[in-house]
């Protein structure tokens, strides 16, 4: 067999093989005045599971606010189905605060830990909370229906009279939201 047609040998199995059989069809010659030919062919779009968390703002907690505060995010998902969350704290990771806690830091010595809630219900760091059901699936952004879910954090004043500095203590805190 010479090499010129091995190789569309191999193409044409290797399409039959994965199941991507052509439907595409050609037109006939069309000849003369007011003539046509007409061809075909199957658009396929695979669609995939799809979910994404937006609308996030940087918060902050003061004595002003009772140490609490909140922020709507949305929550997209674009088939039925559940998701899970999981909340982390970057003090956790980079040591500064314990684990498992939410941790604010200042940079230095002073930790203070504060409480995270998603719709009201808390969160423990790292550890998700599951079967979750998305009221957003056609907006990935929530353009028109707004933001779904409600990211409340929080510190008691016993919390943040652990502080051994009088400066802004801080953390990242990252949400990852998995479709389940």
């Amino acid at each position: 067999m010479n090499m010129k047609s091995f190789v569309p040998a191999i193409f044409s199995s290797t399409l039959l093989a994965s199941g991507l059989a052509m439907a595409a069809t050609d037109g006939s010659m069309g000849a003369g005045a007011g003539a046509s030919s007409t061809g075909s062919a199957v658009i396929t779009l695979n669609v995939p599971d799809l979910i994404k968390i937006s609308d996030m703002n940087d918060m902050t907690i003061n004595q002003g606010n009772g140490f609490t505060t909140s922020d709507n995010v949305c929550v997209y998902r674009n088939l039925a189905g559940g998701y899970g969350v999981v909340a982390q704290s970057s003090n956790d990771a980079s040591g500064a605060g314990t684990a498992g806690d939410f941790t604010l830091s200042d940079g230095g010595s002073s930790v203070v830990n504060y409480s995270v809630t998603w719709d009201g219900t808390p969160l423990t760091e790292d550890t998700a909370l599951t079967t979750l059901t998305s009221s957003n699936t056609t907006e990935a952004n929530c353009q028109t229906s707004g933001p779904n879910v409600a990211l409340g954090v929080s510190a008691t004043e016993n919390q943040v009279g652990e502080a051994t500095s009088a400066v802004d203590h801080t953390d990242t805190l990252t949400v990852i939201i998995t479709a389940e």
